[in-house]
């Protein structure tokens, strides 16, 4: 006599039940991952849209400024999805990346430097390792990771240490992806990116 089996046995139905999981993990997995890239990626597009803008406050405007946040804020020269932090006097991006502008005279010639600060490891890295351009195109210096008075080097473009790059120093630039990780640690690191301004 046929005996019909109707329905699933449980052994089955773990199987099943195991195989989905696993998909929904890697499923996670990719898009958590695809999320960061896209995250990294819209910082790096804020830091040259801000570059821009700082360009051409530099143009319009005289020397004698020492932060260009305030003028940015004012003209409404800033990336759309950035809030400014008026307590701190800083823009405020994705995940929480903060922002500012400075603005310095070195001999004849005028600078600009963004300073962008509370980077984790892997978004200092691709920050780090990124091609921001040449002093002709973007105007582009270099940048360092951390040491804010690293100006000197950068701009005769003679750096030596190892946590910044230049663009004069063809070995320096872009910064290595083994440098970048080497002084890229921990949830709060500062990249500072020199432009020359327009005078």
């Amino acid at each position: 006599m046929k005996i019909s089996e109707n329905g699933r046995s449980m052994i089955e139905m773990l199987g099943v039940l195991s195989i989905v999981g696993v998909i929904s993990v890697g499923g996670f997995s990719l898009v958590s991952r695809s999320l960061t890239m896209q995250r990294n990626s819209q910082i790096i597009a804020d830091t040259a849209s801000l570059a821009t803008s700082a360009k051409k406050l530099s143009c319009q405007y005289d020397s004698g400024y020492t932060s260009y946040t305030s003028y940015l804020v004012q003209s409404e020269e800033y990336p759309t999805n950035f809030t400014y932090d008026t307590a701190n006097s800083r823009f405020v991006g994705v995940d929480d990346v903060t922002y500012t502008v400075d603005h310095t005279t070195v001999g004849v010639h005028e600078y600009y430097k963004i300073n962008v600060g509370a980077l984790n490891e892997d978004q200092c890295i691709r920050m780090a390792t990124s091609n921001w351009g040449t002093p002709q195109s973007s105007g582009f210096m270099g940048l360092a990771i951390g040491a804010s008075d690293s100006r000197d080097c950068i701009l005769a473009g003679s750096c030596s240490g190892s946590t910044a790059a230049t663009v004069a120093n063809t070995d320096g630039y872009p910064m290595s992806t083994a440098n970048a990780a080497t002084h890229c640690s921990g949830s709060s690191n500062v990249i500072h990116l020199w432009y020359k301004g327009c005078h």
